[in-house]
């Protein structure tokens, strides 16, 4: 921290040229807002990282994993001498470097129904960056964001362009969306021994996410199925491209900062934004097939 420069006057000389897109009182909005991100891989370490730069002032993150090589191709805090480095932490770090007055709060060890009370309080806003397999998590999450009347930001990268979904605390819920009816509907042991519920899940998620799979006019259809091996299903990644990432990020943290300042209503679920830029195309989708 620059000795000569008191806390609220470095948070000024940071962020200045803010204003003029949003005001002063919006500024010190943002300063004293508070986002839990859930995740700070690929999409949620962006986000943290562009709100921190935003002037975001609060955050609360939450992900078990460290960083391998695997994510270097996309992920803000992956490099080659942070691979095996707790993500949150590094996270940490980097936003500090940014705002040495972020106050940031880690959940240890990841969501589950226990935590997620507590990683939301005093929270203005959700973004939910959890892996897609992590479903019963995600379930969790939005049930309880809901209960606590707080909007959850998800994006969606894939291949040159996403979608993105707001889940409105008043408005469709995660689980009518996805036709979920109680958490208690998915059993763990029971989808992971039964393919047919594995791939009535994978299905329903991926139609939900993507209704209108823009990228199929230029990429093969397989190329994001996981049950395109021999062996039925195959826990595999999906590929990702990182101005893809950095686009869907982009999308999620100017949709948070809308909502925060109340700037103007967002296209909530059931209708989802979609944006796709090798083909140039912008929807709103309001198609409820596959959901």
């Amino acid at each position: 921290m620059d000795n000569k420069l008191s806390t609220d006057e470095l948070y000024r000389e940071s962020f200045k040229r803010n204003i003029g897109i949003v005001s002063e009182e919006e500024q010190q909005k943002l300063r004293d807002s508070r986002i839990a991100i859930a995740g700070t891989g690929g999409l949620g370490g962006i986000c943290m990282a562009t709100l921190a730069r935003a002037g975001l002032g609060k955050f609360v993150i939450s992900d078990p994993d460290t960083f391998d090589h695997s994510n270097i191709n996309r992920q803000y805090g992956a490099f080659l001498e942070t691979v095996g480095q707790n993500k949150v932490e590094v996270m940490k770090k980097m936003v500090n470097a940014i705002n040495p007055s972020a106050e940031i709060k880690i959940i240890e060890g990841g969501l589950n129904q226990d935590n997620i009370p507590d990683f939301l309080e005093g929270c203005d806003l959700v973004i939910d960056s959890l892996d897609a397999y992590n479903i019963l998590e995600m379930i969790q999450l939005h049930q309880i964001s809901r209960e606590k009347n707080l909007y959850v930001v998800k994006g969606v990268p894939f291949g040159f362009g996403a979608s993105l979904l707001v889940f409105s605390p008043r408005g469709m819920s995660f689980r009518e969306y996805f036709k979920i009816d109680t958490i208690e509907n998915i059993n763990p042991e029971e989808v992971l021994g039964n393919l047919d519920s594995i791939k009535r899940i994978f299905d329903t998620f991926f139609n939900g996410y993507l209704p209108s799979k823009l990228f199929q006019t230029y990429l093969e259809p397989d190329i994001f199925n996981p049950f395109s091996g021999k062996d039925g299903f195959d826990f595999k990644p999906f590929p990702s491209f990182c101005p893809a990432v950095y686009l869907c990020s982009d999308m999620v943290t100017l949709e948070a900062v809308f909502i925060l300042l109340k700037r103007r209503p967002s296209v909530v679920i059931p209708e989802c934004v979609e944006i796709d830029l090798h083909d140039r195309i912008f929807k709103i989708n309001n198609d409820r097939r596959g959901v």
